[in-house]
């Protein structure tokens, strides 16, 4: 089973908190397409072409992220998350 790693920026836009992140391969290939879900709040969303994500998200909150024919990987998101 080939494993995602993620990489956490994040940043507080407008009242709102912003988690942005590059998804890749235990390889370091960068993975488009892997739906990133804020467990919370239901909210989804997919990497781009780069591997790039923006989500909503608050300290706690759970993201998820999924890619067919990869293992599942999670992260909570904690205070040092955020710039």
């Amino acid at each position: 089973m080939k494993f995602l790693i993620f990489i956490f920026i994040s940043t507080i836009s407008y009242a709102q908190n912003i988690v942005s992140g590059n998804v890749v391969s235990e390889y370091h290939t960068v993975l488009s397409n892997v739906v990133v879900v804020n467990i919370g709040t239901d909210k989804k969303v997919l990497t781009n072409n780069e591997g790039i994500f923006k989500i909503e998200a608050n300290i706690n909150d759970e993201l998820r992220f999924i890619k067919e024919n990869y293992e599942r990987g999670s992260k909570v998101v904690k205070n040092n998350d955020f710039l």
